[in-house]
């Protein structure tokens, strides 16, 4: 499956998956302002590029910045989110593919 159209996820994050083949997805994630994450967790493992801006990310018991050109590994049903600290864009792969994306 090929690039979708780009959704609201909620105010200032919006998604757009660039492609789901085999057993990945990948979708880029736009913040438009510095917002809070909500704490969650998925069977998928995931990694995530910051393409623009800087981010906290919270994955388990840590907390780590990220910025432009720096990646992260977030793995399967491990409490995490990614709190946009300026305006940016994540680059989020996963596998298996989230259907819930579909």
């Amino acid at each position: 499956m090929e690039k979708t159209s780009r959704v609201q996820v909620k105010p200032g994050i919006q998604r757009e998956v660039l492609i789901a083949e085999g057993s990945l997805l990948q979708a880029l994630i736009i913040f438009d302002r510095p917002l809070k994450d909500t704490l969650h967790s998925h069977p998928h493992e995931q990694c995530t590029y910051v393409l623009e801006g800087e981010f906290e990310f919270i994955v388990g018991d840590q907390t780590v910045i990220r910025k432009a050109g720096e990646s992260i590994y977030l793995p399967s049903n491990v409490m995490h989110c990614a709190n946009s600290l300026t305006p940016g864009k994540l680059l989020d792969t996963f596998t298996p593919i989230r259907q819930d994306f579909l």
